[in-house]
């Protein structure tokens, strides 16, 4: 029997385009393979038999086949979305493969030289590793080495190329570790991330528009710089004198020349007010196969045909008319889960230890670009009034390197820089914390009676119509708890033994490839 159209799944689907507004019928058809035991079945349904093989032929006709269908319902299918050439270049950068840039980059963007390196990237992680403030602190060393399956992961590639990598990597330039070659890299990571961030796009801010119409013209005029950087791009393997040609620069001009004309044809013909390039991934049909597998990793077609049917049709189901929580006496669940025990009893006062702070160069500015995050946590979660507002946060002289370099557009100063009362307060609270971290990590005292000492022994110049300097204190032991046990449970996994890996299937397949390159 040759593959075919699941029909159920269309009459349902009329239905509710039926019910769609005109601007919700622009659609993405999202193609992709699973995985199917070989082998033949009896569908009782069709009464017929099921599972035969087929050709790429085959496939391109049921393509054209759903494509018309849809259209014929009212929806308008625009893009078809497959599994495309990577397009990221982690896997180039992490082998140590030679990226030259083309003479047209180097001239246009004045970068000092052509070669991206691995080793600055390195320089990066092992600076972090002696620090507990990190410049980088999403990007691990083992990021840079990854075996076989984590070869596959998008979290270490977006790790990797990061805008907190490229600033760390500036930083050192600046601070005399690095040549200025290395502004090189840091270029090429930012524009990866950039163009990774409008890519992958869920929020309107992101999304491309022309809302604003200047923002517009520059959005699409980046969209152009990584297929023209990707165009003239050399990747040399290990010991080659020669460049190899890669699917990586392909795969990266089809999507990127894709959504400019996505742009053009929704944003500027159809007038819509914005494009979320995220919709347009595979992230919806990843589930579906992910909720398939559940039951069976591999399954056969027959299988695999049934749970497709009841996971596609059970999204039309109706919820029952009977019901109704109005009529229910018993005690709602989500006021049960929200309830919070009261505790009246006050935190013992502990005898805080200080130490001697001394920091790097490095990690005071990691500590102060993470204390304008905190200054802006506090603004943002509290009601506060002018005078305090103004306390926390600082004019812009006073702002460090690393704030600079992490602004997302140059030139502009868009990052929270602190006070100087709460650069004071957080010098001292971060020696207090220092001197206080073992007990805490061991649990001998708690974080509530640290903060009692602290507002004790501390002079705070803020101001006290809104309690900031609780509030700012609270948020800065918070945080730099979590560090301290990010910290310590590294440690303690290095000396927990090795235990069976093998206890399913997809442990026992990360196992089997974990020393393979």
């Amino acid at each position: 029997m040759a593959p075919g159209i699941f029909d159920e799944v269309f009459s349902a689907l009329e239905m509710k385009v039926s019910t769609l507004q005109p601007e919700e019928r622009y659609a993405t058809l999202l193609v992709d393979e699973i995985q199917i035991t070989p082998g033949l079945d009896y569908d009782n349904s069709t009464r017929r038999i099921i599972g035969a093989s087929f050709d790429a032929s085959k496939v391109l006709q049921i393509v054209f086949d759903i494509i018309s269908r849809c259209e014929k319902m009212g929806l308008s299918v625009d893009c078809l979305t497959r599994t495309a050439p990577a397009q990221e270049p982690r896997g180039h950068v992490v082998c140590e493969q030679k990226l030259e840039l083309g003479t047209k980059a180097v001239s246009k963007y004045s970068l000092p030289c052509k070669e991206v390196r691995l080793s600055y990237i390195r320089q990066v992680c092992e600076t972090d590793e002696k620090h507990s403030l990190k410049l980088a602190p999403h990007l691990k060393l083992k990021h840079l080495s990854p075996n076989h399956y984590e070869k596959m992961n998008v979290g270490p590639a977006c790790a990797l190329f990061d805008h907190s990598v490229a600033s760390a990597v500036r930083l050192l330039v600046e601070h005399g570790q690095m040549t200025k070659e290395a502004c090189t890299t840091a270029w090429f990571l930012e524009l990866i991330h950039q163009r990774f961030a409008l890519m992958t796009a869920r929020t309107p801010k992101m999304a491309l528009s022309d809302i604003c119409e200047q923002k517009g013209k520059d959005t699409e005029a980046f969209l152009q710089s990584p297929i023209e950087v990707v165009t003239e791009l050399q990747i040399y393997d290990v010991g080659k004198s020669t460049s190899t040609w890669k699917p990586m620069p392909a795969g990266i001009i089809i999507t990127t020349s894709t959504a400019l004309k996505l742009r053009n044809l929704m944003v500027k013909q159809r007038q819509l007010k914005y494009l979320l390039l995220s919709r347009l991934g595979q992230d919806a049909l990843e589930n579906l196969f992910s909720t398939v597998r559940l039951k069976l990793p591999v399954p056969r077609a027959r299988a695999f045909k049934y749970a497709l049917r009841m996971i596609t049709l059970a999204q039309f189901f109706r919820p029952s008319k009977r019901g109704s929580y109005q009529i229910d006496d018993a005690v709602h669940l989500a006021e049960f889960i929200s309830s919070r025990p009261h505790d009246a009893q006050m935190p013992d006062e502990v005898e805080a230890e200080c130490i001697e702070l001394d920091l790097s160069p490095e990690e005071a500015e990691s500590l102060h670009y993470f204390a304008g995050y905190m200054v802006r946590n506090v603004i943002k979660k509290n009601k506060l009034c002018e005078t305090c507002t103004t306390a926390l946060k600082a004019m812009e002289g006073a702002k460090g390197q690393l704030i600079t370099l992490e602004n997302y557009v140059e030139g502009k100063h868009s990052l929270c820089v602190l006070s100087g009362a709460v650069a004071t307060l957080l010098q001292e609270a971060e020696a207090y914390f220092r001197g206080s971290e073992n007990n805490l990590t061991e649990g001998t005292i708690t974080l509530d009676s640290l903060q009692v000492s602290l507002m004790k022994k501390l002079f705070v110049e803020l101001p006290a119509c809104h309690n900031v300097a609780y509030k700012l204190l609270r948020e800065i032991l918070v945080w730099r708890l979590r560090f301290a046990l990010r910290k310590k449970n590294e440690e303690l996994l290095k000396t927990v033994p090795e235990k069976p890996k093998c206890g399913s299937r997809s442990a026992g397949m990360r196992a089997a490839v974990a020393k393979v390159v």
